[in-house]
């Protein structure tokens, strides 16, 4: 299909701003919808800038440049939290963010050697170092407060020793040289990234984190030269939505996970509904297509004079109740 800036882009909608227009890489503007049923916003002119670099972020939040940011790291919420004339919310949404294998790699494909990074990850103090509180570590993709969330799973706990056990006797050959992409503009990710190349340095694998824009990191995962890639997934209401997209990710290697996935969709009773999405659960984390690392929380840091931006579960920006005081 060719690159997406040679895609048209004129998105319509019935929200309370229409696109107006927007330069490839740097923003997208919208002007209020006069004609929005719950009646006109109070702002005319919301403009999304695009700021990968997250000490750019933080530096246009700290002087006024920017009006509203997503905080995605511990050291951004460090930085911000503490400024007089910023404020921070934060929201819980239904996404996951988690490691995905290159299941066309030899060493992926044994499960032991899949087992054996799962006992790298030392989740609790990982994801606390890397998000504070933002992020909640995970079991599974669906969130533990959602209805389908299997309370039965059991995580593998921190543990190289057994983990260089398992990558010896599942792989003969001990894997020296593994590549993990990481999304760019992630500082927490990057933060994880990190943790986690040196805790495997400890046990003599070398982890080469490559920190990739995310067209290109989607480029290289297609072309599959990498060994583990970060993936997040935001999902709606529904368990199916939880849990179906990571599908084909596992090309299709576990027929018997499809199996249930397929009868819990068409299953109408509740209880019976629940236990087959816990099967699926249970199954993802005895198999370990995907390793599930942590749920977040979205934070946004606002202007004091910024009120009524939100966030829903979808990971949907709110903004038809946003105002600003210079508006009023």
């Amino acid at each position: 299909m060719g690159s997406y800036e040679r895609v048209p882009f004129q998105p319509i909608g019935t929200g309370p701003y229409r696109y107006s227009h927007r330069s490839v890489g740097e923003n997208v503007v919208l002007l209020k919808n006069p004609r929005y049923w719950n009646g006109a916003p109070k702002v005319e002119k919301v403009v999304f800038k695009v700021v990968p670099q997250p000490l750019w972020r933080i530096l246009q939040m700290k002087n006024g440049t920017g009006d509203a940011s997503i905080i995605r790291s511990a050291r951004e919420w460090e930085e911000l939290t503490v400024f007089p004339d910023l404020q921070v919310d934060t929201f819980p949404i239904f996404g996951t963010w988690g490691i995905v294998f290159n299941l066309k790699k030899p060493l992926w494909q044994k499960l032991e050697s899949r087992r054996a990074m799962a006992y790298l990850f030392d989740k609790p103090n990982m994801v606390k170092e890397a998000f504070r509180d933002l992020a909640k570590p995970a079991t599974s993709p669906v969130v533990d407060y959602h209805w389908a969330y299997c309370r039965t799973l059991k995580d593998y706990p921190f543990d190289p020793s057994k983990s260089k056990e398992l990558f010896q006797r599942g792989g003969g050959r001990f894997p020296s040289d593994l590549t993990l992409l990481v999304p760019q503009g992630q500082i927490g990710l990057e933060t994880l990234a990190n943790r986690l190349a040196r805790t495997a340095k400890g046990i003599g694998l070398r982890i080469n984190v490559k920190v990739l824009p995310t067209t290109e990191l989607q480029r290289v995962m297609k072309k599959g030269e990498y060994d583990l890639s970060f993936i997040g997934w935001v999902s709606g209401g529904d368990p199916h939505l939880f849990l179906a997209p990571w599908l084909p990710l596992f090309d299709g290697r576990d027929p018997l996970l499809e199996t249930i996935l397929t009868k819990a969709a068409a299953t109408v009773a509740p209880s019976e509904r629940a236990a087959l999405y816990c099967q699926v659960q249970e199954r993802l984390l005895t198999q370990l297509w995907m390793i599930s690392l942590f749920h977040p929380r979205v934070a946004v840091v606002h202007r004091r004079d910024v009120k009524g931006l939100g966030f829903s579960p979808l990971y949907s920006l709110v903004l038809n109740r946003i105002i600003k005081e210079t508006y009023r």
